[in-house]
Parts: C-alpha cells; sequence; structure tokens
C-alpha cells in the first residue's frame, strides 16, 4: 500500500509505503526503479505519533521563540548603528569616487588638479561646497566655454544638458536617435514632439482607440516605473489620436455614431493629403529655419551655403510654392 503525504517544494512527493515482510524486497525494486529516495524518521523520536507530532510542536514553538529574538535583536542593531553605517557607507562611496577622479586627473603628493563640465547653474552650489570641504587650501576657476578658444574652433566638445518639462522630456529619446544639438544650439525636443504627436494624430485618429492607447500608457506609468517614459508618450499619442477622432468623428472606425468636428477622412480624402502635405512642408520648413539660426549663432558661415543652409531652402521653398 502506498499513501501519498505531502508535497514538497522541489516537486517530489512524500510517500509512505507499507507492505507484508515477505513482499519487502519487491517492493524495495520497485520503488527505486522511480528513483524513490528514502527519508529516516529523526532518531530523537520515539513512542507513538501523538507523541511525535507533541513533541515536533514544541521544538517548532520554541524555535519561533528564537527567530522574534533574533529579529528584535536584529531591529536593535538597526536603530542603534543604521546611522552610523549608513554615513560610513555614504564616506567609502564618496572616497572610492574621490579616489577614482584622483586617478583621471593629474595630482602631485599635495596639489590635485581637477577639470570638468558643470551645468551653469548647479556651478554656485559645486563651488559652496568645494569651498565648504577644502576651506582656503583651493583655488576655483569658472570659465565660460565661449570663453575658450579650443571649443570655438570645435576642437573640444562641450556635453549638452537636456532640460524640458515632464510632458516633454520622454521624447528627448527619440532626438537622441538623431543626434543631439551641439552647444550654443537651439534645443528642438519641442518641435520634434508637437510634431510627432499631431502626425500621429493625424494619422490614426479614433477616440475610442486613442482611449485604449492612453489606459495602456496609464497602466504602464503605475506598474512598470523603468518604461515611464515610454508610458508617457503612449499616453500623449492616445490624447492626441482621441482629440484628432472627435475631429473625425471616429469612434473604433465607426463614422456615424459622433459628428465630425472637421471632415470625414474617407468622404474628404482630397481635402487630407493636401494637409498632411502642407503639415509636411511647414515641418521641414521650421528644421531650415532652426539650422540657419544656429549656424549664425555658432558663427559658421559656411554652413550657411551648405546643403541644409540658405540656398537648400531657396530651393526647397520655390519647389514648394511651384
Amino acid at each position: 500500500m502506498i499513501l501519498p503525504a505531502a508535497d514538497t517544494e522541489n516537486g517530489r512527493i512524500l510517500i509512505t509505503a507499507l507492505c507484508l515482510r515477505a513482499d519487502h524486497e519487491v517492493l524495495e525494486r520497485a520503488l527505486r526503479s522511480v528513483q524513490f529516495e528514502r527519508v529516516d524518521l529523526p532518531a530523537h523520536l520515539a513512542g507513538t505519533p501523538d507523541e511525535g507530532v507533541a513533541e515536533i510542536t514544541v521544538q517548532l514553538a520554541a524555535n519561533q521563540r528564537g527567530v522574534a529574538a533574533i529579529e528584535r535583536e536584529r531591529d536593535a542593531l538597526a536603530k542603534r548603528l543604521g546611522p552610523e553605517l549608513l554615513a560610513l557607507r555614504a564616506r567609502v562611496g564618496r572616497d572610492q569616487l574621490l579616489s577614482q577622479a584622483r586617478a583621471l586627473m593629474g595630482h602631485s603628493e599635495r596639489t590635485a588638479l581637477i577639470t570638468g563640465w558643470v551645468p551653469a547653474v548647479l556651478a554656485a552650489r559645486l563651488e559652496q561646497t568645494i569651498r565648504k570641504a577644502a576651506g582656503a587650501r583651493c583655488a576655483l576657476q569658472w570659465q565660460a566655454p565661449g570663453e575658450l578658444e579650443a571649443v570655438r574652433r570645435g576642437h573640444i566638445p562641450v556635453p549638452i544638458l537636456l532640460h524640458n518639462p515632464v510632458l516633454i522630456r520622454p521624447f528627448e529619446r527619440l532626438l537622441r536617435n538623431y543626434g543631439l544639438p551641439r552647444y550654443g544650439e537651439l534645443e528642438p525636443t519641442a518641435v520634434v514632439a508637437v510634431g510627432f504627436l499631431t502626425m500621429f494624430g493625424f494619422m490614426f485618429g479614433d477616440v475610442g482607440q486613442g482611449a485604449v492607447l492612453f489606459g495602456i500608457g496609464y497602466f504602464i506609468y503605475r506598474r512598470m516605473f523603468r518604461y515611464r517614459d515610454y508610458a508617457v508618450i503612449l499616453m500623449e499619442c492616445g490624447v492626441f489620436a482621441t482629440a484628432f477622432g472627435f475631429l473625425y468623428g471616429s469612434v473604433f472606425g465607426v463614422e456615424h455614431w459622433l459628428p465630425a468636428l472637421w471632415l470625414r477622412p474617407l468622404e474628404h480624402m482630397a481635402t487630407l493629403m493636401q494637409t498632411a502635405i502642407g503639415f509636411g512642408i511647414a515641418f521641414l520648413s521650421i528644421g531650415l529655419v532652426l539650422n540657419l539660426i544656429n549656424a549664425v549663432r555658432r558663427r559658421d558661415l559656411e554652413a550657411l551655403w551648405e546643403r541644409n543652409g540658405v540656398l537648400a531652402a531657396l530651393a526647397y521653398w520655390t519647389a514648394a510654392g511651384w
């Protein structure tokens, strides 16, 4: 007789096998064929099953009291030593960072020379921190990028820190795929965001589908922190798709449930195509104008006559107007 007792965590089953003494060897061979592993009872257990259960219950209660005592001791140590350990951890991390920085900078036995870029809005705070830590033992010199000859000649690139509102910031990822603007140039993230969302709504305008996109984006925003930037883009695409859906009077592809505030796409295809072409011309024109402005701000007169310069813009606008 084989009686299953319980399932274990590793996917195996604990069983109890009973047989006549004469059939013992037969049962042993059968159990070995199915990878049976013997579990011997603890030597200290004796007596009836009820007595064994009672003894195990007493031991379990004692172990639980021991675990509770250890947890209380751990909490007391955390309360007493936690702040000091956190401070030591921060100090070790800071010293490690300083050691790494010292290996990258010029230094002698008693002096270190540290150079680098810092956002202008953080310069005053950094100077205050350095002077508080070093006192009179430091000398600071600040230079704007435009004051450096190597920067003006383009030999030293200036790192760019993009700073956009929350609703536009996720589109920085899209901008990075095409390259970041150089120092002194206009930052086009807002233009990219508005153009992308407008074109998305124009192509996929539908009240129902836009609401579904917004709901999916909101779910990702609340549940998946690492994908929040994509969730914001998805929610904004849903808003624009819903807005254009009202303009088209479309709900899940059905165009007779709502009145069209602008036009019915299938009934006014020519107007829709003309609007799309006009939007494309306007968007490309904005890009050409931004390129010209950036060339002037950099005082790069040669860039004005390159393939995206004045002549290219005039040729494009002439062809578009023709």
